[in-house]
């Protein structure tokens, strides 16, 4: 990857954006520019393991809601390895976005059923319309990855259906994940 600019811009779309604190661009010394959309993109929510927005360039006709960000070469380089560049999970991809040239992460594998295409190409609007929905399917698929790692078949657990912590088959768990993946997948 090239880093020849002391400062560059940052297109953010998704995690990387001002909402989310733990933003890697909120922990530097990055600036938000200006908030703008950009035409030519589509955003997919990715629902394999944890909820998380991904890109693709594709012609559509709705705009994609995006947050620009200065950056220096530092920051640049911690971005590549937050987004799996190195691995080619995504790749970062140089456009022009009101006269200015910056660059953006486009997911690099193939749209997957477990991928939902927003249809309004806003993940902030995505994730204050879903956000309880998002958080317990992060919740159980934290808790079935976990119990996977350590091969286990029950836990004790929070059970979203009855407001208590019991114990919980493993199979309950996959339950409620498709539950909400499906309240999800109908957005």
């Amino acid at each position: 990857m090239e880093y020849l600019q002391q400062k560059s811009y940052v297109c953010a779309y998704g995690t990387l954006m001002s909402y989310n604190t733990n933003s890697l661009l909120n922990k530097t010394d990055s600036k938000l520019v200006k908030e703008t959309t950009i035409n030519g993109f589509q955003i997919y929510a990715n629902l394999a393991n944890f909820i998380y927005p991904t890109l693709k360039e594709e012609t559509t006709a709705t705009p994609v809601y995006v947050e620009i960000w200065e950056v220096d070469n530092t920051t640049l380089k911690l971005l590549d390895r937050y987004e799996g560049v190195d691995q080619e999970l995504y790749k970062r991809s140089l456009i022009t976005v009101d006269e200015l040239d910056c660059y953006i992460y486009e997911y690099n594998g193939r749209i997957t059923s477990n991928m939902i295409k927003l249809k309004n190409n806003n993940w902030l609007q995505f994730i204050n319309d879903n956000e309880d929905d998002i958080r317990a399917f992060n919740f159980y698929s934290s808790e079935w990855y976990e119990m996977q790692e350590k091969e286990i078949t029950e836990t004790f657990c929070y059970n979203v259906n009855t407001g208590n912590i019991e114990q919980m088959h493993i199979s309950e768990i996959e339950d409620l994940i498709d539950n909400f993946s499906d309240k999800i997948k109908k957005y």
